[in-house]
């Protein structure tokens, strides 16, 4: 059993190593963290924090991918409580007081866990919504404020937009406040408010960010304190999970962030196969094979003849011939070459090569590590370890001279780099376009764009030393 834990300003890493020594500590989740996981039957997920705004949050379909796979995904304290309350019925588990008042409607904004804090995390700059809620209820409890003035201070804190809510802006309201009472106006700067010494004080989120880690720790088949009861369950799925929940957007994310193995380390299916289709001159061969024997419905067949021949035949039985085509759909496809030298059964079969396309979104026969196309990867070649260099190149360059990063590639430098690459002419548009389709690119421009991430590695481009010229 394996824990894989996303934590942020909710928890301490250390609360973390203390209470699940063994987890996997991750930074807050975000999209495609939990797609890039390696994850099976029987391991934990538990998401506390979790980023939005300004970066895509994690998406409920990769939380549901990993629940049909018997993963037990809790949730709690911020962003897990709120993927927890609108995921419960699908088998994600929930733990303390925010998941409930999530759950049952009480709260229901995302700002009510959002905090501003230092880029790792380690120091709040603003307190949570909810938090706030926590500690005006103890205060009420104590007799420190009645519930009008409860109420009051909750509306001023609300009216604060979320990345502001630090103690300069909350007090400035406050001030700002004819309404508030002595009282409450001194409760709030005071050291029973939000911000004691200056510092967000810990609440709510704190709390039930170390009840699930507790849950998790005390759950059964995992190695605890004994007398802890666990109370997290495997998920059911029985409802849903067999059903068409899959998206062509979940497909396209599993290519994204999904590695094909563990030997890819975390390099993502796409980027390898992307690098291959580029640069790997036996990618042609693959990809007709591959695109014929979807054509022909025989994934299995061995013989390349007979798999065209039955391509061919699928083919004019839905009504597609060579003689179907108009002059204008055969120049969009072949070559002028190609048109008068091919014979018309390998037109076609170029034809129908070329008008398949990796492009073609989420669609289950072109996407992700875990379908058809993870066929298309030659095992033999390391193109995972060419794909980080060039990752890294690309980092070094943008560090050293951003003016010559990769997003500042020239388009026309980027096809002159395939041309070479593919020995054909720059200036013979049509034969680029079929050699870059021959690759299951839509045209030439969609395969330059993909070289983008690969031009300074492969073409030997050296970064200008940070303050040089740019020639």
């Amino acid at each position: 059993m394996t824990t894989h834990v996303f934590r942020g300003p909710s928890v301490t890493d250390a609360e973390v190593a203390a209470i699940l020594p063994a987890a996997h500590r991750h930074p807050p989740v975000r999209h495609g963290d939990l797609l890039a996981l390696d994850c099976g039957p029987g391991d934990v997920v538990l998401v506390i924090d979790g980023v939005f705004h300004a970066t895509p949050p994690v998406r409920h379909k990769e939380i549901l991918r990993l629940l049909a796979g018997d993963v037990t995904v809790v949730g709690a304290a911020s962003m897990g409580a709120l993927r927890a309350a609108e995921l419960h019925a699908y088998g994600m588990l929930g733990v303390g007081r925010i998941f409930e008042m999530y759950r049952d409607g009480v709260i229901d904004g995302d700002d009510e866990v959002a905090v501003a804090h230092t880029t790792d995390g380690s120091r709040l700059l603003t307190v949570a919504l909810v938090d706030i809620r926590g500690h005006l209820d103890e205060a009420v409890r104590a007799g420190m404020l009645d519930p009008d003035e409860s109420e009051r201070l909750l509306r001023l804190a609300r009216s604060v937009p979320y990345p502001h809510r630090h103690q300069a802006a909350l007090e400035q309201a406050a001030a700002k406040d004819s309404t508030l009472t002595e009282r409450a106006a001194a409760w709030w700067t005071g050291a029973d408010g939000p911000f004691p010494g200056g510092v967000p004080r810990a609440g709510q989120k704190h709390a039930d960010a170390l009840t699930a880690l507790e849950a998790v720790a005390g759950s059964p088949g995992r190695p605890g304190s004994p007398g802890r009861p666990g109370i997290l369950t495997p998920p059911d799925t029985r409802a849903w999970a067999s059903g068409p929940w899959h998206t062509p957007y979940l497909r396209s994310w599993a290519g994204r962030f999904r590695p094909r193995s563990a030997e890819s380390g975390r390099v993502p299916f796409t980027a390898e196969l992307q690098y291959q289709r580029l640069y790997d001159p036996d990618f042609p061969r693959r990809w007709r094979e591959y695109v014929l024997a979807w054509v022909a419905g025989d994934e299995d067949a061995a013989d390349p003849a007979s798999l065209e021949a039955r391509a061919v035949e699928v083919a004019h039985t839905r009504g597609l011939t060579r003689d179907s085509l108009s002059p204008r759909q055969l120049r969009h496809w072949l070559t002028p070459a190609e048109t008068h030298q091919l014979d018309p059964t390998e037109q076609l079969l170029r034809l129908l090569v070329r008008s398949s396309c990796l492009g073609m979104a989420g669609h289950p026969r072109f996407a992700g590590p875990d379908g058809p196309a993870a066929r298309l990867i030659d095992d033999r070649l390391d193109s995972a370890t060419e794909v980080r260099t060039a990752w890294q190149t690309n980092k070094a360059m943008a560090d050293s001279a951003p003016h010559r990063s990769v997003t500042r590639l020239r388009p026309d430098l980027l096809v002159t780099h395939l041309a070479d690459r593919w020995e054909v002419p720059a200036s013979d548009r049509p034969a680029l376009d079929a050699a870059a389709r021959d690759r299951g690119f839509s045209g030439t421009q969609s395969a330059a764009e993909a070289a983008r991430a690969f031009y300074l590695h492969v073409s030997g481009v050296l970064a200008t030393p940070a303050g040089g010229r740019d020639g």
